[in-house]
């Protein structure tokens, strides 16, 4: 295991602040709560000043939001937004850093890039943690291609992600310096899990490669349900929230999941039934996370095929 505290204290860079229509939106969101399921939604662009592209990954229940942008250099950089407010996210040292998850204590996870001696690249994940950050590699990682990505954090300090092991990739869930690893089942030639998020009821969001396609599941204990039938379209479950609701991305769309237990029998697979997350009725789109107030963030793709980030709230 290859856990290192970084003491250099985080120092972010202001740059800039949300527009207009995004604040109001955000002041909405302060006095709203949805109490039930909804069928639509309201939405916002999320774009960093400059950007050449932006993704929001990560929101909390105090509606802070996180994810990585293109700066107009081409570096990949983290960004965070509260109250009306961007700043940057940079792991000292990196080539590119992203930011994809923030625990309601304001932690946040992600991965940062790091150039390999044979002319590639390793990649590392990362807790920032009260302005200091720590690394967090997957013990035995493969020495050819090092690979570990954070992904979801909780109030717990209950960190997931992925990483390649010398016995493949696998989702993991690291507590307190230690890590515990998981293999969804797979009609796959071998292991090849990722988990995306995680919920402070310990529910966890990810997919599994099966039968050429991500199969996106949600996992809470050892009750595993996924999403879609084995040989559908490509989908993954990204977030989920306190509720137990579930977002992900499915056959290219966003989707938000109500109650995605609903139906589900002894014996019985169940497959829930997914209402569409497509921000200004773009063509593709991925939902990231959602919190507690059903407030749900993600990208989509414009007409240019770049990404901008999005915020959604129910109506």
């Amino acid at each position: 295991m290859s856990v290192s505290n970084t003491a250099i204290n985080y120092q972010p860079s202001a740059i800039g602040k949300i527009s207009k229509p995004l604040f109001i939106v955000f002041t909405f969101l302060l006095f709203a709560l949805a109490a039930s399921a909804q069928t639509s939604f309201r939405y916002a662009a999320i774009n960093v000043p400059n950007a050449r592209e932006t993704v929001a990954n990560g929101i909390n229940n105090g509606n802070v939001i996180v994810g990585w942008y293109i700066s107009s250099t081409g570096q990949g950089l983290g960004f965070r937004l509260a109250s009306g407010h961007y700043s940057s996210i940079r792991f000292p040292g990196a080539a590119q850093t992203y930011a994809h998850g923030i625990s309601d204590l304001g932690d946040v996870v992600g991965n940062y890039i790091l150039p390999a001696a044979n002319g590639g690249q390793t990649s590392h994940g990362f807790l920032l943690h009260a302005g200091v950050f720590r690394s967090i590699d997957c013990p035995n990682s493969t020495p050819t291609a090092v690979f570990t990505d954070a992904r979801g954090i909780n109030k717990y300090g209950t960190i997931v992600g992925t990483c390649n092991t010398n016995s493949g990739q696998h989702g993991f869930i690291w507590k307190n310096g230690a890590f515990t690893f998981f293999d969804a089942p797979t009609n796959g030639s071998g292991p090849d899990t990722e988990f995306n998020g995680i919920s402070n009821l310990n529910e966890i969001a990810g997919q599994v490669f099966s039968g050429d396609n991500w199969r996106g599941f949600w996992k809470i204990g050892s009750d595993l349900d996924f999403l879609k039938p084995l040989l559908a379209r490509d989908n993954i479950v990204a977030g989920v929230n306190g509720h137990g609701e579930i977002v992900g991305c499915s056959a290219s769309v966003g989707f938000f999941a109500h109650n995605p237990e609903a139906g589900e029998t002894e014996g019985a697979e169940h497959f829930p039934s997914l209402i569409a997350v497509r921000p200004f009725n773009v063509a593709n789109s991925c939902a990231e996370s959602i919190n507690y107030n059903r407030a749900i963030v993600g990208y989509y793709f414009d007409s240019q095929f770049m990404r901008r980030g999005f915020l959604a709230i129910p109506q």
